[in-house]
């Protein structure tokens, strides 16, 4: 809360100045001050402070034979904290300028919980039709018109923001996008070293020297969105391979669709996605050594959906569903914990269901959701990841929020 407070501070002091300067009318502050309380009925798979729950773990079994991982907890913390500025700048080659500056106090690691990130910070040129943006955004298959209202919903959803430039035509309703990217935060999983023989960074995808490239059509209306998107991208795992240089690299393709119409008070949402080597939109898959040929990969394939009602306004009642599915690789690999990169390889399938309810009055919002969430572990049969020996781990959550806006 101190740092809070003092970054609070320094751009109230910053924005003073520049009143001083006669720019104030150009710079808005907004954000909100958000508190958590999360309570998790079994030791699962999450993120920062286990603010974000991706999957409950599998059984793990101590002397006596109890399961380590059937533990409850109760956690409290105000990270989600955020904080944006908007400048409205003067025309520029004859676009209209906007620029936003965001960041929380997420940190950028489960060591840095609290600590002050970047969420956002990117310029926009507008001409109307056309709109050109470059800096980081989110992920060009992060769909914001189609956004479940409250649930967090990863790993269902392909999560995340890049660096990156992206242009975008307009033709009524209908429009077309086109993005080069780059991981940053969110990384690629890949070899590592004896000590840590799977590592997640960004030099996997710099070792290509290409961007990821993605392309999208919808049509967005007030009611209305719909459209579809494809998504490519090259990385390369390894510069060295048994003492030789290579650059055996890994191309990897996904699709997604999406729809959502209003028809009051009812918003319906859906959006599925077919992806390969996604962990780094922190999603299940990656990749895996090729038995065949050790010097290269093969792709693990996942399948993706998630839906949502919801009804109401000021007292909003939603009920969210998401599903996701290992569908294996192409081909053979080696069944090597340490030469597989992925996340979730030993989940068949993983599933959520999560009722909420969100309550607004001025600038507060009051939320309480339930969740449950599974995963259906299993044991590879073959050697393309396919299951069997299949077993069920529950998750409860029940999380209630406060948000403060301004």
């Amino acid at each position: 809360m101190k740092k809070i407070l003092i970054l609070l501070l320094t751009i109230i002091s910053v924005n003073n100045n520049l009143k001083a300067n006669s720019l104030s009318d150009n710079i808005s502050l907004s954000g909100f001050i958000r508190s958590d309380v999360i309570y998790d009925s079994r030791e699962s798979a999450r993120v920062r402070e286990n603010a974000i729950m991706l999957f409950p773990l599998p059984d793990k079994a101590d002397p006596n034979g109890d399961d380590l991982n059937a533990k409850e907890d109760l956690t409290m913390f105000v990270l989600h904290t955020r904080l944006r500025s908007t400048i409205t700048g003067p025309d520029a080659f004859g676009a209209k300028t906007t620029g936003i500056i965001e960041g929380e106090f997420f940190g950028t690691d489960d060591g840095d919980a609290n600590g002050f990130r970047v969420r956002h910070a990117f310029i926009n040129m507008d001409w109307g039709k056309t709109q050109l943006l470059f800096g980081q955004f989110w992920n060009p298959l992060f769909i914001t018109d189609c956004l479940p209202n409250y649930n967090f919903s990863s790993p269902f959803i392909p999560y995340g923001r890049k660096p990156q430039l992206r242009i975008t035509r307009k033709y009524n309703n209908f429009y077309m996008s086109a993005t080069a990217s780059m991981q940053s935060d969110f990384k690629s999983k890949g070899p590592g070293n004896e000590t840590n023989p799977v590592i997640s960074s960004t030099e996997f995808s710099k070792n290509s020297g290409t961007p990821d490239l993605n392309f999208l059509v919808g049509y967005k209306k007030e009611s209305t969105a719909f459209g579809l998107g494809f998504d490519g991208k090259s990385i390369v795992p390894r510069t060295v391979y048994e003492g030789v240089k290579t650059d055996q690299s890994l191309t990897s393709l996904s699709a997604i669709a999406w729809l959502r119409f209003d028809i009051k008070p009812i918003t319906f949402k859906y959006q599925a996605i077919f992806g390969q080597n996604l962990t780094d939109h922190v999603m299940l898959g990656g990749y895996a050594v090729r038995k065949d040929d050790p010097e290269q990969f093969s792709n693990i394939n996942m399948f993706s959906t998630w839906g949502e009602l919801s009804w109401g306004k000021d007292v909003k009642l939603s009920f969210y569903g998401g599903y996701s599915r290992n569908l294996g690789t192409n081909q053979d690999i080696i069944l090597d914990k340490n030469q597989i990169y992925a996340m979730g390889a030993d989940i068949q399938s993983l599933y959520r269901i999560a009722p909420s309810v969100i309550v607004k009055s001025g600038p507060m919002r009051i939320i309480a959701e339930t969740e449950y969430t599974a995963a259906v572990y299993g044991n590879s049969k073959n050697e393309r990841l396919e299951m069997e020996n299949l077993k069920t781990f529950e998750n409860f959550r029940i999380n209630l929020a406060a948000y403060y806006h301004f």
